[in-house]
């Protein structure tokens, strides 16, 4: 195996397929990326045995096609730090990988690619385009809501549910749901239901990060590819049954307050300093014309701001965590947004007033 490839052609693949690579692992072939020759391009590939990314780079020139695995952190600290036009010049043998640049020399220890673990995948259900632009705000409104290391494993991921012409990504750790809508340009033949990984949603954002293409979303029976003109990333579903999310949805609420979101985060992160550190929480008290923001934390210290805003229903005082309310108005456009109340007890919607996209979030209340 020997070729040439620019340092920058190589650099942002290399840094995206990293991000798979776990830096713990039982098995020294999992750090390791398979470099291998496809149709006079150089694939990189890492993977998890849960998540495969996969980034093609274009080569300057080729002298030998072949395939080995090097690794993953080395590679990409040496690439890292070279300058900016460099020409990396690649050679494999034996067990050692040589790349040169210039009159510099790294000679790297390899392992076989007959070693690397491909995923297995599975026979194809159902497959659909996305912009870029599209699929990252899909994913935007509701990643933050997703549980992490949950007992409750199928929490531990986002949920969606492709029907006719209509997408609904959903998340939820049991204490709040953020759900977003699309339309697509095709009609789906058969409704899927999947519950995408944790690590699959956020390798999937940083390529997206990087991207405007369109993706292609192959689901399979046990796997979900997303394929762009130089990345492929794969990996298994979650097996289990998602939450009835409608059944959790507020509905027929008498209450609601209207504020600009802009407006509301400001107050929320500086009342927020005298929150309780564990509990993070605030009390919100609305009257017809005014809201009243307070917090306070065990060692009696207090924060209480009060603005003027647009409430209809019986005044209602709540509490509820701030990082949640703050996590929301993160991923919601400037303007008004509509908070709606079914009692101090009860879950609390939070919509945009003018939203391009079909969401909500639902949030539970604090006892405080």
């Amino acid at each position: 195996m020997k070729f040439s490839i620019e340092r920058d052609q190589i650099l942002r693949p290399l840094q995206l397929v990293n991000g798979v690579v776990e830096r713990r692992q039982t098995l020294p072939i999992l750090g390791n990326i398979l470099l291998t020759i496809i149709d006079d391009k150089l694939q990189l590939t890492g993977t998890d045995l849960e998540v495969e990314l996969s980034g093609i780079a274009n080569l300057k020139q080729l002298t030998t096609p072949g395939s080995v695995t090097v690794s993953a952190r080395k590679l990409l600290d040496i690439c890292r730090l070279l300058p900016e036009d460099s020409i990396l010049e690649f050679a494999h043998d034996a067990h050692r990988l040589t790349l040169a640049v210039g009159k510099s020399r790294y000679s790297l220890a390899t392992l076989p690619a007959t070693e690397f673990p491909k995923v297995n995948d599975s026979t194809d259900v159902t497959q659909l385009t996305l912009d870029a632009a599209q699929l990252k705000q899909l994913i935007e409104r509701t990643q933050f809501a997703m549980a992490q290391q949950d007992v409750r494993y199928y929490l531990n991921g986002t949920f969606w549910h492709l029907e006719g012409k209509t997408m609904t990504t959903v998340a939820t750790d049991g204490h709040r749901l953020s759900l977003c809508k699309t339309a697509l340009t095709q009609a789906q033949d058969v409704a899927t239901k999947i519950i995408v990984p944790r690590k699959a949603i956020m390798e999937l954002m940083r390529v997206l990060a990087s991207s405007n293409e369109a993706i292609t979303i192959v689901v399979s029976t046990n796997h979900i590819r997303f394929i762009s003109a130089d990345i492929v990333l794969v990996s298994k579903l979650i097996e289990g049954r998602f939450p009835d999310y409608q059944a959790i949805i507020p509905k027929n609420c008498q209450q609601h307050l209207r504020i600009d979101r802009d407006l509301l985060k400001a107050i929320l992160t500086r009342v927020s300093i005298l929150s309780n550190e564990k509990y993070r929480g605030v009390r919100l008290a609305m009257q017809t014309d005014h809201l009243r923001i307070s917090a306070s934390n065990s060692e009696h210290e207090e924060a209480t701001e009060e603005v003027a805003a647009n409430f209809e229903g019986e005044q209602n005082e709540i509490g509820m965590n701030v990082n949640y309310l703050l996590d929301v108005l993160n991923t919601l456009p400037k303007g008004i947004v509509i908070l709606s109340f079914l009692g101090a007890d009860k879950s609390v919607l939070i919509e945009h007033e003018a939203d391009a996209l079909e969401a909500l979030n639902i949030i539970m209340p604090l006892r405080l």
